[in-house]
């Protein structure tokens, strides 16, 4: 994915540098765009439009200001004569900035010009529609990389999604970890830790009972037998031996699966070793297939998501369709839904991920399903009606 390039106006520098309270939109614009690695610009005209302020202290911090910034420098031998025969009449030095801004909009040395100035985007809605649309509001710009970059959340009730510094990783719950793997204290430091990797979570009572460890990868980039533009990778899947039964591994995959579909990855995959029997028959039971098998032995599985119209295979039955592919499923003539009344008291038990309140509890801890006592799907049942 290319990244974009942000121009930002002096008024925005400003609202971002001046000492007072920055406004929520300029600080999420910021805050986005460090963490997304997006190129924000100001532009060397604005030294001159700073210049003007008679102000003399402020003049010289906000000058100062600037040399934070990448400086997008003005193209030699632009005149104002030329500027004027793109965005009109210059009738004063705030209208050559803007129209030196535009200029710079225009011939696509960055992809997007961010000021609260209207009439700064009613001159250039009066140049083009186009270069009017390259013209964000901060709330706007920042709307912008949301929706490019981050990435959609998919919430499952239990589950956190954390980075791996926040996670301790002394805890007795990566004993079995340490055992199988010598150097894991030096992957989860180098590779988890200083990469802030993003993981999912379950505690219970404070007590780490389930994690994911996950990672993106693209193209060919990948231990995946199968090659795919946007990968998920299932780096490490683990839940706390003492907590096994209650379903903490179901519930951490479907998060998985829910935010692999959510953001159109095109395959999950996940290794491991023969004599995880639990793991293995977990994963395929949602739709995980041996793809290859790593020259050390380790099995690759494999899953892949697709936005197309779910179909059912040759000699497939809609319920194996329906896990297999989960969180889709097929609506069909031949299925049909019952509504199984539930007592208040246990729906939270039974279903902790359904769990909406219109309002918090009143009491801290009033839900049963404050914490994974026994997360949802706990046990698989089948109704039949006749």
């Amino acid at each position: 994915m290319s990244r974009q390039s942000y121009l930002i106006d002096t008024n925005i520098l400003i609202g971002l540098e001046d000492h007072r309270t920055v406004q929520p939109a300029y600080s999420r614009f910021s805050n986005l765009a460090a963490k997304h690695k997006v190129d924000v610009f100001v532009h060397e005209v604005a030294r001159d439009d700073i210049a003007r302020d008679k102000d003399a202290a402020r003049r010289s911090i906000s000058l100062s200001k600037i040399e934070k910034y990448r400086i997008l420098a003005k193209r030699r031998g632009l005149t104002n004569v030329d500027l004027e025969a793109d965005f009109g009449r210059l009738n004063s030095e705030n209208d050559i900035v803007y129209a030196i801004l535009l200029h710079a909009l225009k011939i696509d040395a960055v992809d997007f010009l961010v000021t609260q100035d209207k009439g700064l985007h009613e001159r250039a809605q009066r140049h083009s529609a186009n270069l009017g649309r390259r013209v964000l509001f901060v709330g706007d710009a920042t709307d912008l990389l949301v929706q490019t970059y981050e990435p959609k959340q998919v919430p499952v009730r239990h589950v956190a999604d954390v980075a791996a510094h926040t996670i301790d990783h002394e805890d007795s719950f990566f004993d079995s970890l340490r055992d199988g793997y010598p150097d894991f204290d030096e992957w989860w430091r180098h590779k988890c830790v200083k990469q802030r990797r993003p993981c999912w979570v379950v505690y219970d009572d404070d007590e780490l009972a389930g994690l994911i460890v996950r990672k993106d990868e693209f193209g060919s980039d990948t231990d995946a037998a199968t090659k795919s533009g946007k990968i998920l990778k299932i780096c490490t899947f683990k839940v706390r031996p003492e907590k096994r039964g209650v379903k903490i591994g179901e519930l951490l995959l479907k998060q998985a699966l829910w935010f692999a579909q959510a953001n159109e990855y095109d395959l999950t995959y996940i290794t491991t070793y023969d004599n995880q029997i639990a793991l293995m028959d977990l994963i395929e039971y949602y739709g995980f297939h041996l793809a290859g098998t790593k020259p050390d032995g380790e099995l690759i599985y494999e899953r892949v998501f697709s936005s197309s119209k779910l179909t059912i295979t040759s000699g497939q039955s809609v319920y194996d369709a329906a896990r297999q592919n989960y969180p889709r499923f097929l609506v069909t003539e031949g299925v049909r839904g019952f509504g199984i009344p539930i007592q208040e008291a246990y729906h939270d038990t039974l279903y902790p991920d359904l769990w909406r309140p219109r309002q918090r509890d009143l009491f801290n801890g009033a839900s049963r399903a404050d914490t994974p006592t026994r997360p949802g799907n706990t046990i698989r049942k089948v109704y039949r009606l006749f």
